[in-house]
């Protein structure tokens, strides 16, 4: 071989990676945006549940309040029938005595 070429052949395998790198740029701009927005819709379910959870103790606080007031309530109610039981019977002895007082 006079001219300095051997017989061999080479194949340049030097990769263009531009395209890839560039693809590689918006996938990862993608998934920070992506990101971001599940971020953001994670506060705005947890700034929710939390209103809710205060919703539902201050709900509970006052069906307590209003259980005690109905037990009271309830209470009350039962010693004011024993007293007009009791007024009643008193009653109905008064009557029976004055039916058999002797005339």
């Amino acid at each position: 071989m006079a001219n300095g070429a051997d017989g061999s052949i080479r194949i340049d395998t030097e990769l263009d990676n531009s395209g890839f790198e560039q693809g590689s740029d918006k996938l990862i701009n993608a998934l920070n945006s992506l990101k971001e927005s599940v971020d953001s819709i994670g506060e705005t379910l947890s700034d929710g549940l939390n209103s809710v959870i205060k919703s539902l103790q201050a709900l509970s606080s006052q069906a307590n309040t209003t259980n005690q007031q109905v037990t009271q309530s309830g209470q009350e109610a039962v010693a004011t029938n024993e007293q007009i039981a009791q007024s009643a019977n008193d009653a109905a002895e008064a009557t029976q005595a004055m039916g058999n007082a002797p005339k």
